[in-house]
């Protein structure tokens, strides 16, 4: 096997080789341009990469209708994430021939590193989503590379391995682990971990002086150590004066909403992040998944619509507000509205890809997901691509018993450990990194002897995948 690990640790990195599979490429989480070696390994860190910051290469041979077949499903991916981390208009890219320039010399680039190291097998700690790697994704399953991607539950300790991002929730390319994970169910869910801090206009100010005076210090410190932390500060910025615009928004927006009224719940995600510039696929757009249920439901079923508590006027311009109001009975409500009392009250919820549905199933609620959510292979969940029809929706039959048969039967997908211990490491009692490497080592042997390769292309075939614009 001619192995890639990308932007595992090197705790992993180090499980690989101590069990007789040195990889011939790894990128890890790092900021250093260039190439190095670790032993025979080839190293290179992972910022450089995402943002194109390679010496730009042409590769004579590359067949072109393989580069038209890559450029087509993952250019819309690449255009949505490129720039998900730069608020500051200093530092993204300024025209569509930027955008395009950029892409191409990192297809060219993959295109190389996966020929000359002769890559058959590449281990994902994530879904690839910041900048040009998901053109690296694409790219291996059009020429024959097997691609394994980790995903981190929100269980603690727990993760799963799948060929393909848009599997997820299906497990159609999952092992089954046979390792025991108790998911208790609440019809009062808490809320989750990373969404109980909760910032207030006098805290975001404070940051904002002191990020400012960061800024302001930045050239003194790079004189004097050599690190310069311009861009990062620059980000900082204008990240909290984006989100102190959202909550003086949020002041005007009307706190008292009608619960008696029939109803559907559809919660914003965040962003740009991942999750739905990724896993929402063609509904990353999301105003386009509100105007498809406004479709299919009747006009006494009003819909309401509710902000993501962490979400900046980034990617909320005016343009997003003026097409959410030309959607008819739709509202968008305020954030201090209660979330579990819009789903305690609501027909369903709606969602592209969010943990409220998650939230919804546990109270008995039908959900309708638009994208590749994790749950949405239990019951009670109706996947848009399948073809959702409101009468079965509204007269979906909950059965509790049928709920926790399907999370037992989703949770036998799972091993034990944290293939991305960075944000979720914290939450297991006396993590061990090195004993945490070696179970992502021996979940990846597993899965490549229980998951045949055919299934991959099997999954290819029946991939419902439709790129923006397409």
């Amino acid at each position: 096997m001619n192995l890639m690990l990308f932007a595992l640790d090197e705790y992993m990195f180090n499980a690989f080789r101590q069990a007789g599979m040195t990889p011939r490429v790894w990128v890890r989480t790092g900021r250093r341009p260039g190439t190095f070696h670790v032993g025979e390994t080839v190293v290179h860190d992972h910022s450089p990469l995402k943002y194109g910051q390679v010496d730009p290469v042409f590769v004579r041979d590359f067949p072109q209708d393989l580069y038209r077949r890559v450029w087509r499903q993952a250019f819309p991916f690449f255009f949505r994430n490129i720039n998900r981390t730069e608020r500051s208009p200093r530092d993204r890219f300024r025209t569509w021939a930027d955008y395009h320039h950029q892409f191409h010399i990192m297809l060219h680039w993959y295109y190389r590193l996966l020929r000359t190291h002769e890559i058959d097998t590449i281990v994902f700690d994530n879904t690839p989503h910041g900048g040009t790697t998901m053109g690296l994704f694409f790219l291996a399953r059009e020429m024959g590379v097997r691609t394994i991607i980790g995903y981190q539950t929100l269980f603690a300790n727990r993760f799963f391995l799948m060929e393909d991002f848009r599997d997820l929730g299906l497990y159609r390319t999952s092992a089954r682990t046979g390792v025991k994970t108790p998911i208790e169910l609440s019809e009062e869910p808490e809320t989750p971990y990373y969404m109980k801090d909760k910032d207030t206009p006098w805290s975001v100010r404070k940051r904002m002086v002191a990020v400012q005076v960061s800024r302001v210090l930045n050239p003194i410190r790079k004189r004097l150590t050599g690190v310069d932390k311009g861009r990062q500060k620059r980000r900082e910025f204008h990240t909290l004066r984006q989100r102190l615009e959202m909550m003086r928004l949020q002041e005007r927006v009307p706190r008292q909403i009608d619960l008696s009224r029939p109803y559907v719940y559809f919660p914003l995600h965040f962003q740009p992040e991942l999750t739905i510039d990724v896993f929402g696929d063609e509904f990353a757009d999301q105003l386009s998944a509100v105007e498809a249920l406004r479709r299919i439901l009747p006009e006494e079923v009003h819909i309401y619509v509710k902000e993501n508590p962490k979400q900046t006027m980034y990617a909320r311009e005016e343009t997003f507000f003026r097409r959410l109001s030309a959607i008819p009975d739709t509202t968008y409500v305020n954030l201090e509205v209660d979330t579990y009392a819009l789903i305690r009250n609501s027909l369903a919820v709606a969602t592209v890809v969010g943990t409220a549905g998650w939230e919804a199933l546990q109270m008995g609620k039908p959900v309708i997901t638009f994208g590749y959510a994790w749950y949405r292979c239990l019951p009670g969940v109706f996947d848009w691509h399948e073809g959702v029809s409101w009468d079965d929706v509204v007269n979906f039959g909950y059965d509790r018993q049928c709920l926790e048969m399907g999370v037992a039967d989703m949770a036998d997908h799972f091993y034990e450990g944290c293939i991305m211990p960075k944000g979720y490491a914290s939450q297991v009692p006396n993590f061990d990194p090195v004993e945490n490497g070696r179970l992502i080592q021996r979940a990846v042997v597993h899965h490549l002897e229980n998951v045949p390769a055919r299934r991959i292309d099997e999954h290819a075939a029946a991939s419902r995948v439709v790129p923006m614009g397409a």
